[in-house]
């Protein structure tokens, strides 16, 4: 009988067959390659790093143990810049706590400002690299100081080394008089007892010219006032021992004081003597590349210390850059107290390193029937006469002049849509624009600078007179020619001395 295999027993058989024929080699693993403590680690992979590929699959040698290998590891990423900044006394080098450090780049639109710690150390971080900042710092009693510094990747540390002596701080809650940051502070110069209150004869104000420090003035945001004194730096004291200043940057843009037990109805007169101070170097008795920083004078006439109140009546931003000039504004008191305030403020972008409005001998009055805005001589402003030539102060008086014509500018857009209370900031300028100085002995190569410079300002004066005298006169309608012979008088001006302002950097940097 013939017997026939099954068919899935014969795919079984078939199976096996095959699989027998293959041979399958074995690697063996012995004990001390498992605890071997050479073999490489893994490798932390970044994000930039290729992973290293596998290996072709071949049989691995039983007697050689894998390879010592040290991975090298690129960082993800370069570490942004870290900044220290660590504020002591020159004299003594302890650190100087609650110090001010601004850190600011002009061109990232980056400004910070931190408070130094108990050791004196302000901590900025994430800076880019490779950029300028300008590192600006501050504290009660010593010498501002001012340092540009590149940075590199990881932490870098400054120290900064203040003088004392720069201001003088009134402590409020004690009205003393010390010259450091704090009571411990050995003491400045000694200050001469303050006259009586509203000595000069008619002055409403309590302490007008600040011999008594901060007594009666209250600062923008309960800050403290800061003082100039006179054996330190006189020519930012006008009178007696000290005058007060208002530093940009401080927070405290405003000094105001109170005069109680005025009538209503009545008209009072405010004046107070400002001084500026705008400049990128140390020199204190001159203005260098100044800036678009100003001041004016302000009543409040019901009392309100915000100078930029409907209700304030004000003086126009001027800038008396290293020159004392004598401000006054009336008002009629709306109360029986009524607030004499002191602002100054940047009226544009460009600001150097230093930037102060200095005040002194303030007063307020019954205003004397022929008031007038502001003293100033009798008829139109003149040219000034020939002084000696000097490079840097023409540079610097051209960039005067053109902040001048500038704001003439403007304030010109709004007279013709009928602004006449604008007249009298117009005519500060006109007349500060009018007194740019002018110079004999000009060398080869600066005359054709300090020509264009001469056709500003003379065009800008002679373009502009109608106005002026418009405004002098007490105001009017500004009609559209007169308006537009002006304006183009004062852009005619800047076509001419932007370039040549470019000019002379080049010839001083040359």
């Amino acid at each position: 009988m013939k017997h026939e295999t099954p068919l899935y027993l014969f795919i079984m058989i078939l199976v096996w067959t095959v699989s027998g024929c293959r041979q399958v080699e074995s690697v063996p693993v012995t004990q001390a390659a498992i605890n071997d403590t050479t073999s490489a680690p893994i490798p932390t992979l970044s994000p930039t790093e290729t992973a290293t590929p596998l290996p072709t699959e071949t049989s691995a040698p039983t007697d050689t143990p894998a390879p010592t290998f040290t991975p090298t590891f690129t960082p993800s990423s370069t570490p942004m810049p870290v900044l220290t900044v660590l504020v002591i006394d020159e004299a003594d080098e302890a650190p100087l706590e609650d110090s001010i450090v601004q850190l600011a780049n002009d061109d990232l639109e980056f400004q910070v400002e931190q408070i130094a710690d108990a050791d004196g150390e302000a901590v900025f971080a994430d800076l880019v690299e490779g950029m300028p900042y300008t590192v600006t710092v501050m504290a009660e009693g010593y010498l501002e100081k001012v340092l540009t510094v590149d940075f590199i990747p990881g932490e870098s540390d400054v120290t900064v080394a203040l003088e004392t002596g720069y201001f003088v701080t009134v402590m409020e809650d004690s009205g003393s008089l010390p010259g450091g940051p704090a009571p411990t502070t050995v003491a400045a110069a000694p200050i001469p007892q303050p006259p009586p209150a509203a000595a000069a004869a008619g002055n409403l104000l309590t302490n007008p010219s600040f011999e008594a420090g901060a007594a009666g003035w209250d600062a923008f945001n309960n800050s403290a006032l800061r003082f100039y004194i006179a054996p330190d730096n006189p020519q930012f004291v006008h009178s007696g021992a000290q005058s007060a200043v208002i530093v940009y940057g401080q927070r405290w843009p405003v000094y105001s004081t109170h005069a109680y037990n005025v009538t209503p109805g009545q008209t009072y007169q405010a004046g107070v003597w400002l001084k500026v101070w705008s400049s990128s170097g140390e020199d204190r008795t001159r203005s260098e590349n100044s800036g678009d920083y100003s001041a004016r004078l302000c009543i409040g006439p019901n009392n309100e210390t915000d100078p930029n109140k409907g209700t304030s009546v004000c003086t126009g931003f001027v800038r008396p850059l290293d020159a004392w000039q004598y401000l006054t504004v009336d008002a009629v008191a709306e109360t029986d107290t009524i607030a004499v305030i002191l602002q100054s403020a940047p009226l544009g972008s460009n600001l150097p390193a230093h930037n102060e409005a200095i005040w002194d001998d303030a007063s307020l009055i019954i205003a004397p029937s022929a008031a007038t805005p502001t003293p100033e001589p009798a008829g139109p402003p003149v040219r000034p006469e020939p002084v000696p030539f000097d490079a840097a102060v023409l540079r610097d008086n051209m960039n005067n002049a053109q902040w001048m014509l500038e704001q003439m500018g403007g304030l010109l857009d709004r007279l013709v849509n009928g602004s006449t209370e604008k007249c009298a900031e117009y005519e500060d300028y006109y007349r500060q624009l009018t007194a740019s100085p002018t110079y004999h002995s000009i060398p080869d190569d600066w005359h054709g600078v300090y020509n264009e410079y001469n056709f500003a300002v003379e065009n800008g004066h002679n373009t502009n007179s109608g106005v002026f005298s418009l405004c002098d006169h007490g105001g009017g309608g500004l009609n559209q020619q007169a308006y537009g012979d002006a304006r183009s008088g004062v852009n005619n001006s800047l076509d001419r001395l932007i370039p040549a302002i470019n000019m002379a950097n080049a010839l001083l940097a040359g």
